[in-house]
Order: C-alpha cells, then structure tokens, then sequence
C-alpha cells in the first residue's frame, strides 16, 4: 500500500481527534487500575495496568506528530484509526461500567485486548511512517 501525505489541516484535525480519544481512554484505564480485577485470556493473565501499556506507547508519540506539519499515511488508514481510538474508548467505558455492577466482564476485555493491538500497530505504522519521512 503507497503512503501518502494528509493535507496540513487534515493532519492537524487527525491528531486532534486521536489525541482526544486517547485522552479519553487514559482516563478511564487510569480508573480501572484501581480495581482489583484480571483476566484469564488465552494462557495469559491481563491486569487493568496493561491497558495503560497500549495506550502510553501511543500518547507519548503524540507530541511528534503534532510538531509536523503533515502526517504520512496509507490509503483508508486515518478512518481506520480513528474508528479504532472511539471503539477502544467505548470498551473502556463499557468494561468499567459492568465491573461497577459487579458482573462479568471477560468477552469485553478480549475484544478489548485484541483491538489495542489492532489500534496500536495501526497507530505505529503511521507514526513511523511520518518520522521516517522527510517532509
């Protein structure tokens, strides 16, 4: 898939938006960090501490790409994306909402896990993509 530059203002809209929704989502992983709470999902045990894993290598990346002036992408990926950042935020807010009325809450957190890994490479690819070039 061929790369290709957003406009100046469509660059400056895409981190907007993904930067409010990681905001977002920070907020309520950070929220959930105090519940004494795991999943067993595949062989491996998730603590709410490793969602916050995801979305850190994210955010710390933001300031990057608010510094240039246009972001690199493929084709279709910026929709992607963001579709991926509001899920992420919506399964946060649902997850917390069904451990405070105490119920299970183990398909929500697979569907969770499995898409930060989704939404993270998917942000990676666009970050390295910008840094790599020279704009």
């Amino acid at each position: 898939m061929k790369a290709e530059k957003l406009s100046e203002s469509g660059s400056r809209k895409l981190i907007r938006d993904l930067k409010r929704e990681l905001s977002n989502s920070r907020i309520v992983a950070t929220g959930l960090e105090m519940l004494p709470i795991r999943w067993l999902i595949g062989a491996k045990y998730y603590e709410p501490e490793k969602i916050r894993v995801f979305l850190e290598s994210m955010w710390r990346r933001i300031k990057p790409l608010e510094a240039r002036s246009r972001i690199c992408t493929n084709a279709g990926s910026p929709a992607e994306l963001l579709a991926y950042a509001t899920q992420t935020t919506d399964l946060l807010r649902l997850l917390k909402n069904e451990l405070d009325e105490k119920r299970d809450t183990l398909c929500i957190a697979d569907r969770l896990f499995a898409l930060l890994r989704i939404y993270t490479a998917a942000f990676l690819r666009l970050y390295f993509l910008t840094v790599s070039e020279t704009i």
